[in-house]
């Protein structure tokens, strides 16, 4: 099971690198803090001044394999502004598009 939750926690980070890093100009910096966590940091490359956010933070749930089931927070390191639920990447990327 823990295979299974790794690999799509690997192909989300993969999908949204991806994502970034094929933008101009770069929105998002796609980083993962711990290799083997389930946590995905992207951070807002230019931040409004007038938000109270500068980063996403994304994770696969491990309670819903096989099925994909993505949560994302928005926000900055000690404050959470809105969570979203996401059944793939393409929505999470629409959301943080949106939200930006």
């Amino acid at each position: 099971m823990r295979a299974l939750f790794d690999a799509a926690t690997d192909e989300l980070h993969a999908q949204l690198s991806a994502w970034a890093h094929a933008a101009r100009p770069a929105r998002f910096v796609v980083r993962r803090l711990l290799p083997e966590s389930n946590t995905i940091t992207v951070d807002i490359a230019k931040p409004r001044p007038a938000t109270n956010a500068d980063r996403f933070v994304v994770a696969v749930r491990e309670d819903c394999i096989p099925a994909t089931v993505i949560t994302a927070t928005v926000g900055t390191l000690t404050t959470t502004e809105r969570k979203a639920t996401f059944n793939s990447a393409e929505a999470l990327q629409r959301w943080m598009l949106a939200t930006v």
